[in-house]
């Protein structure tokens, strides 16, 4: 949390992108495959029986509810546990707070605190019934080294809720120079989703602005308004643009940080 907390300008909750899924009333289980220490991790599904109530485009699920817990770590001392972070710029009278969850050894996810590197506390209890609406992104932190999380006999984290039909979900991202925002896309595919896709829809994307993808070898991939449709996002290497592996993985999401402009980043599409 330290490490995350300290790379990032500001963090905000994500981005709705796809999904294949077609039954409204599929109950999925997402695996997310990541062995890292921090996942960010995406909200593609929404609260089982919320539905039939539902009139809104984008319903959500309680944070309490999402991560499956029985392959995780859990502790009642907060630093031996895994736990999970989400940024909501509304909170703190609009000054923004981190929500903070801890596993404990009852296999249930609890509000914390958590210190930062001064040892101050600036993470926030959130309240037991905390909602994310699907394309809202949070972080898995996980207690013991990245070595230790792949020998575990299932180090893959896994994803649960109740499948809706995406369309209407978009998301914008404020628009500042060096500002990075978490998103995260509603994918709930086996193969991702590529951030060069022609059913996106990266509305005032500017020339410059850059995504980084997580992986063992973290790729960031630029954005160029010139280039043609579907090879925006690339990689420039001498004289070639590279727009192989610009690909969000299942249930996962990335950073998006934007130069300076007059327009925030609006992302939609099915």
């Amino acid at each position: 949390m330290k490490k995350l907390i300290a790379s990032l300008t500001i963090l905000t909750t994500g981005v709705a992108l796809a999904s294949s899924v077609s039954s409204a009333s599929t109950f999925g289980v997402l695996k997310v495959a990541s062995t890292a220490a921090e996942t960010i991790i995406s909200v593609p599904w929404v609260e089982a029986g919320s539905l039939e109530s539902a009139t809104e485009a984008n319903v959500g699920i309680m944070v309490k509810d999402l991560v499956k817990t029985s392959n995780l770590t859990g502790s009642d001392t907060v630093a031996n546990a895994d736990q999970l972070l989400v940024y909501d710029p509304t909170a703190n009278g609009g000054a923004g707070a981190y929500y903070g969850w801890y596993l404990n050894s009852s296999r249930v996810w609890k509000g914390c605190k958590v210190p930062k590197n001064d040892g101050t506390e600036d993470v926030y209890a959130p309240d037991e019934d905390h909602v994310l609406k699907r394309g809202e992104s949070l972080v898995l932190i996980r207690y013991g080294t990245e070595e230790q999380i792949a020998a575990r006999n299932d180090p893959n984290i896994y994803l649960y809720g109740q499948y809706k039909d995406p369309s209407g979900v978009s998301y914008t991202i404020t628009r500042a120079d060096g500002r990075t925002t978490l998103f995260a896309p509603v994918n709930t595919t086996s193969t991702g989703v590529s951030i060069n896709s022609l059913t996106l829809t990266w509305n005032n994307a500017q020339t410059g602005d850059t995504i980084k993808l997580q992986g063992a070898i973290p790729l960031v991939f630029s954005y160029d308004a010139d280039k043609t449709a579907g090879s925006k996002w690339g990689i420039q290497f001498g004289e070639e643009w590279i727009t192989d592996g610009a690909v969000i993985r299942p249930g996962e999401g990335a950073w998006y940080t934007t130069v300076a402009g007059d327009n925030d980043v609006t992302i939609s599409g099915l």
